[in-house]
């Protein structure tokens, strides 16, 4: 449904967090790709970009 592209940048980001973040970050990225509406509280549009904000809940 969706186009995602993660950098090379973002991956090493998700590399070096730990194996629960890693995870959220991977589900939250399969739900995007798969479901037409998501909620704020998973992603947010960056104003004035074409960029979104990935939010992830895990942990502290």
């Amino acid at each position: 449904m969706r186009e995602i592209t993660i950098t090379p940048e973002c991956l090493d980001f998700i590399d070096n967090q730990n194996e629960r973040v890693s995870t959220k970050f991977f589900q939250i990225i399969e739900v995007i790709g798969e479901v037409k509406v998501v909620h704020t509280n998973f992603v947010k549009k960056l104003m004035n970009t074409q960029f979104y904000e990935l939010r992830i809940k895990a942990g502290n």
